[in-house]
């Protein structure tokens, strides 16, 4: 046996270091994962959640939902029914021709400028759409309204409604879509006549109307310059 029996300590560059490279990898990993998560909730308050594949995603704070009535997500197309005990989700695209939804604050009732019409809580009540609005799932998680646009469910069949009335007037559209992509101006939006006094000439032109109806407003001063020279009348 050679030597006093003791192990010598041998070159020092060799012991440890399998354990430090493992430290460091394992560390490595950690800050990676803890910055995975940080970046994660960072993108769920602000985007209210990345939403690839569809899922859940944030519209707001429940209390600021509530507070508006109805709320629309733009980013989703969702309108937010809050002001009832249970939130209500609705797909904000007309059933069939898929035209914009827009919530008329006047009547409290949805409509579309195709000419359909939904009550508060997005049942049909006239129009060419064969059912009410698309329903969205809808949940309130830590104190944030949540809805889910990739499980929608079909509307609810015509005849059955929320037996409630408007509140207002409804809000008319400024034309109407026809299949073919056509317009049909029906009305024009309700305001004073005299907003309008730019395009009186040329109305007149195209349109040989001589009778025009309104609410009020309209100057002598505009009477003058576009209804007389163009034999027409303004009633109110």
């Amino acid at each position: 046996m050679e030597g006093n029996g003791h192990r010598g300590a041998g070159p020092a560059s060799g012991h440890g270091q399998p354990r430090r490279k493992a430290l460091v990898r394992l560390y490595v990993f950690a800050g990676a994962i803890i910055g995975l998560v940080a970046l994660a909730a960072a993108a769920y308050a602000v985007f209210g959640g990345l939403g690839f594949g569809g899922g859940w995603v944030a519209v707001g704070p429940i209390s600021e939902v509530r507070s508006q009535g109805v709320a629309f997500a733009q980013r989703f197309d969702v309108f937010v029914v809050a002001d009832d005990p249970e939130p209500i989700g609705l797909y904000g695209r007309e059933p069939q021709l898929g035209t914009q939804v827009f919530y008329c604050d006047s009547s409290g009732w949805f409509q579309t400028d195709s000419g359909s019409v939904f009550d508060h809580h997005g049942f049909y009540r006239s129009g060419s759409a064969p059912r009410g609005l698309d329903r969205v799932p809808v949940k309130v998680d830590h104190g944030m309204l949540m809805v889910d646009p990739s499980r929608r469910a079909i509307g609810p069949d015509r005849g059955l409604t929320d037996r409630g009335s408007p509140r207002g007037e409804h809000c008319s559209p400024a034309a109407t879509v026809n299949p073919d992509g056509s317009y049909t101006v029906g009305a024009v939006t309700a305001t004073a006549s005299f907003r309008f006094a730019q395009w009186l000439d040329g109305w007149f032109e195209l349109s040989g109307c001589n009778v025009i109806i309104g609410k009020g407003g309209m100057t002598s001063e505009i009477y003058r310059k576009s209804f007389v020279p163009n034999r027409a009348i303004y009633l109110t």
